[in-house]
């Protein structure tokens, strides 16, 4: 496996923006935009490369070459060399040692969801009639994103610093009663594309903050031409519902994604 330099993941970055699997978090890799790795077959001329989010997002791109696979299984599922605490591999492309017993231990499913913007547009009134009379919008700024952080805890989970995220994140909080509820936020965004984030704090959870602050970012994201992408675990009714919803209804192919701890 080698390391690709950041002219190298330019060039894959290019061919990937056309990828039918794009996700957001990965492209963020390439473009240097998030921290993370990005490993090849070959510095010169790269057949596969295995692209991992310094969170732990991975994805195996390319065509399926046996030698790298090899060192790929073994970098993950012996050496578990990896820096995040978990590996979390999306797979639409399937490396050849997805049957062994070590990943089908760790195999769940998941699924991405392309939002249909005239229900979405249908049901935003609607949903919005019903937003609590105490409840605020709380605009994240230089000035107020340490309070965020302080709620939530997760402004540097993907973006590199506080000061991207501001810029980048696209984040919209729900205060009810003058405290943080709930965040809708970009994890990535991409191409004009973001992978949709959304936390609640439990003491908040099943009184619609998580909606409420849904709403925000996407009207957000329609406003600039952002293309807001849903994806979730199919066993998650509460993320399944709510996207359902919002308008997420139209849909990918479920896929394989794997979660490797060290």
């Amino acid at each position: 496996m080698f390391a690709l330099s950041l002219e190298a993941r330019a060039r894959a970055y290019t061919a990937y923006a056309a990828n039918s699997a794009f996700f957001p978090l990965i492209a963020a890799v390439l473009s240097g935009a998030q921290c993370g790795a990005a490993y090849a077959d070959s510095v010169e001329a790269p057949r596969q490369i295995y692209v991992e989010h310094a969170f732990g997002f991975a994805q195996l791109l390319g065509e399926s070459t046996p030698g790298f696979e090899a060192e790929l299984q073994k970098y993950l599922l012996i050496d578990k060399a990896f820096a995040a605490p978990k590996v979390r591999l999306y797979t639409p492309l399937l490396p050849a040692f997805h049957i062994c017993e070590p990943m089908q231990a760790v195999r769940a499913e998941r699924q991405r969801f392309f939002l249909r913007t005239e229900v979405y547009a249908e049901t935003r009134a609607r949903l919005l009639s019903r937003s609590a009379a105490d409840c605020v919008v709380l605009s994240v700024t230089t000035e107020t994103v340490s309070r965020v952080e302080s709620a939530f805890g997760l402004v540097s989970r993907f973006w590199p610093n506080a000061a991207a995220f501001v810029a980048h994140a696209r984040a919209q909080v729900i205060c009810h009663a003058g405290e943080a509820a709930a965040i809708c936020y970009a994890a990535a965004l991409e191409n004009g594309r973001a992978e949709v984030d959304i936390f609640t704090r439990p003491e908040y959870r099943g009184k619609g903050f998580a909606m409420m602050a849904a709403v925000r970012f996407v009207d957000d994201c329609l406003a600039h031409g952002v293309e807001p992408l849903w994806d979730c675990f199919t066993n998650n009714a509460g993320s399944m519902a709510l996207r359902e919803r919002l308008g997420f209804l139209d849909c990918a192919a479920p896929y394989e994604f794997f979660t490797i701890a060290r």
